[in-house]
């Protein structure tokens, strides 16, 4: 992943043609790229309706099996692996009624007023859980001539911004309707960000996306490559 793309490489899609013998020969010609990223609806669904001191380790397999998986169908790969935000981002502001609604059902664990109690604890747990994707994206198995997995952690301080005049209410244009996932602005955001990352090295990746404040970088006279952790 030392040099710059080729023009001529190409990516093949995940869809079962890449998973066959006939096609490994082909798939093996070329360098892939692969953006993943372990959504929150996963946090939610393992943190609120399963036991909790399980989901960590559960979440750890997974992944690493997934990893694995993808390193033995697609040997020449780079794996951007996105580290989930942490879901404390929607407890930072104020937002319509029918919002509060659908986060409570999404994410009663979060958000619901029964485990109000808890919820440093699970946000503590979150914060444990985006570390396990970094430590898993470190291990040294996953990090060969001619495949990698590099965490990409633009999403792990992101701003929703608020409406303006002093007000905590978040500003809705930034949210999808369902006031949990991100809308198109917000998708505008991320993809900058994950783009930066990648031309950054590894332990010095931007882990703050802001609306408005956000640069497009790009390659070096000097780095004219996208970072892994054997080039960085």
């Amino acid at each position: 992943f030392a040099p710059p793309a080729h023009p001529g490489i190409r990516a093949c899609p995940l869809a079962p043609l890449c998973f066959n013998n006939s096609s490994k020969t082909r798939t093996s010609l070329f360098l892939q790229l692969i953006t993943m990223m372990i959504g929150s609806n996963d946090f939610c669904s393992d943190f609120c309706f399963s036991e909790l001191d399980k989901v960590l380790d559960r979440h750890r397999k997974d992944l690493d099996q997934v990893l694995s998986y993808l390193q033995q169908e697609l040997p020449r790969t780079l794996v951007n692996l996105v580290i989930t935000p942490n879901l404390n981002i929607l407890a930072s502001g104020d937002y319509p009624v029918q919002c509060n609604m659908y986060h409570r059902a999404m994410c009663p664990c979060l958000f619901s007023d029964l485990y109000k109690k808890l919820f440093d604890t699970y946000v503590k747990k979150m914060t444990e859980w985006q570390n396990v994707e970094f430590q898993v994206a470190a291990l040294s198995k996953f990090r060969t001539k001619e495949f990698a997995v590099v965490p990409q952690p633009f999403l792990i301080e992101i701003v929703l911004p608020k409406l303006p005049l002093g007000s905590n209410r978040v500003d809705m244009k930034y949210m999808a309707a369902d006031c949990f996932h991100l809308s198109q602005r917000i998708h505008h955001v991320a993809a900058t960000g994950l783009w930066n990352n990648m031309l950054e090295p590894v332990h010095n990746k931007t882990i703050r996306s802001v609306p408005g404040e956000q640069g497009f970088k790009c390659p070096t006279e000097s780095s004219p490559y996208l970072f892994t952790w054997d080039n960085s």
